[in-house]
């Protein structure tokens, strides 16, 4: 388990992060839910290149974490797209959220945990995880996984859980471990 701090000089860059992000993420949720699916690239060549920016004027992390943050979120998310496992859209936010921050860092004076330090896949285990428990039941009842969602609404909530909490197994594991 790692505990990562934010700087107090950092702070504005994360606040602002954190915003855009979440302005992001609104974005392409309502495009996601309302207008079947087809969210305009301009979304994410703005925020990523907005990203690159602040990445370029104030990078706390070092250019190593920062790559290998970047390089195993376009991995993977456009290993699952190339799957088929999620489509463009998802993979596009993938790479923003892991140029607008990086590394996961909360200012939220709250507990948090987490696996690794890597925001975007975080949020995207999170946003699967949430998605896996609103899904259960209409699974069950229908008796079939071939269930065609829109799952940024799902990566928006891992997100926002991420920066509340940080790793939703971990949180998960410590409140089945401290009730038994």
């Amino acid at each position: 388990m790692v505990t990562y701090r934010v700087k107090v000089a950092d702070l504005d860059f994360e606040i602002a992060r954190i915003g855009l992000i979440v302005v992001m993420l609104g974005i392409v949720s309502y495009f996601d839910i309302f207008n079947n699916k087809d969210i305009p690239d301009k979304f994410y060549r703005f925020f990523a290149a907005l990203g690159i920016v602040l990445l370029l004027y104030n990078n706390p992390w070092g250019w190593i974490p920062v790559m290998i943050s970047v390089g195993v979120s376009v991995i993977v998310g456009m290993g699952l797209f190339f799957i088929g496992a999620w489509g463009g859209a998802d993979a596009k936010v993938m790479l923003a959220v892991a140029l607008l921050q990086p590394i996961w860092t909360s200012p939220f004076p709250y507990e948090k945990v987490a696996l690794h330090p890597y925001t975007a896949l975080m949020m995207m285990t999170n946003g699967a995880m949430i998605a896996g428990l609103a899904f259960l039941p209409v699974v069950l009842l229908r008796k079939s996984t071939d269930i065609k969602i829109a799952f940024l609404p799902f990566l928006s909530l891992g997100y926002l859980f991420t920066i509340l909490k940080g790793d939703m197994l971990l949180w998960i594991r410590n409140i089945i471990f401290t009730a038994f």
